[in-house]
């Protein structure tokens, strides 16, 4: 079972809230931008949703998602919904680096209307590449 499914399940996707901060709206809207142009797409920017950080880590707990390994998950991208789901921890205007977990969440959400082959550990190099040289200012 993926991420966002347990996650949708487990919290479902009505108690998910759309970024509210006029700040991290704008710096959505950069990083975005940012990641469209860099991965050559058309695609109409997607919801992004501010769900809780300890249900998110529970759901990802139950999935033993990948990214658990290495940390904590910030954000992912709902296929189901079409959507963007961030940790209410995360504010992109804060940072670089938080605007930068987006950029990695607008990557997936290109490479999976790209039909890109479902192979796990290459789509998260590719959104990982995209996310560092977002971050790097490159």
């Amino acid at each position: 079972m993926q991420l966002s499914e347990l996650f949708e399940q487990s919290h479902p996707f009505n108690y998910a809230y759309p970024v509210q901060n006029t700040n991290d709206i704008k710096a959505l809207q950069q990083a975005f931008q940012w990641a469209a142009k860099e991965y050559g797409s058309s695609l109409p920017m997607p919801e992004v949703l501010v769900a809780n950080h300890e249900h998110m880590q529970r759901a990802a707990r139950q999935a033993n998602h990948h990214t658990v390994l290495m940390g904590t998950v910030y954000g992912w991208y709902s296929q189901q919904y079409d959507k963007i789901f961030l940790s209410d921890q995360v504010h992109p205007s804060r940072s670089k680096k938080e605007a930068a977990i987006v950029v990695h969440e607008f990557i997936h959400y290109f490479q999976f209307h790209d039909d890109k082959p479902n192979d796990v550990e290459a789509l998260e190099n590719e959104a990982d590449d995209y996310m560092m040289r977002y971050f790097k200012g490159s």
